[in-house]
């Protein structure tokens, strides 16, 4: 579905921002198909393995992705081509550099759901995003921007996996964990918050915001 949709429409109504620039394409896609694999489906096979080799297996893509992602946003590299900015994907605050694009989209969801519950519920324990101190920062900075916010309650998300997931945890026991605040996750408000659109986003076409 996201590679079908590459305009994202702009909060309040401004121009149309572009999530898949042409220039940065198929670095997306590449990053996307190895996120898909070893994170965002890797720890559902984490989860739900029947064997200890498959859990195994799993864990360690969860962690190795885990990594690569770290080491970009510190501007280590990662897998990226080129240097620090447009197209190198090294140093943040987003993935692939200076502004938001579509493999920010797709980290987003795993990544804040992973300490409620693929950390503890699915087994993906060796370390917690918390450990992450650049993937945190990066996970502030997407959750404060306008209307992001409103997608996601980390409570709801915990209650919904340890209750509903009875094979994983048949007591339906729900564990008391970090709150939004205690994350350092802050909503976006309009009479705080400035946000710089033409820092951050692609302009559909293209062309900078």
């Amino acid at each position: 579905m996201l590679n079908e949709i590459r305009v994202a429409g702009r909060p309040h109504g401004l121009p149309d921002v572009d999530l898949r620039p042409p220039s940065l394409a198929a670095e997306i896609d590449a990053l996307g198909d190895r996120l898909y694999t070893q994170l965002n489906n890797g720890v559902y096979r984490a989860g739900f393995a029947t064997t200890q080799g498959a859990y195994d297996a799993a864990v360690q893509g969860v962690f190795s992705a885990l990594d690569e992602l770290e080491a970009r946003l510190r501007g280590g590299g990662g897998g990226g081509k080129g240097g620090e900015g447009e197209g190198g994907g090294r140093g943040g605050p987003f993935l692939l550099g200076p502004r938001l694009t579509e493999a920010d989209v797709r980290l987003f969801p795993t990544a804040v759901r992973f300490d409620a519950a693929y950390n503890t519920l699915f087994k993906c324990s060796k370390k917690r995003l918390a450990d992450y101190p650049y993937l945190m920062e990066w996970m502030r900075l997407m959750h404060s921007l306008p209307g992001v916010s409103d997608t996601i309650d980390i409570e709801d998300c915990r209650r919904s996996y340890f209750e509903q997931l009875f094979p994983l945890n048949p007591g339906g026991i729900v564990p008391i964990g970090a709150s939004k605040q205690d994350l350092g996750l802050v909503d976006f408000d309009e009479r705080t918050n400035s946000i710089d659109f033409g820092a951050i986003f692609y302009a559909h076409s293209n062309n900078q915001i």
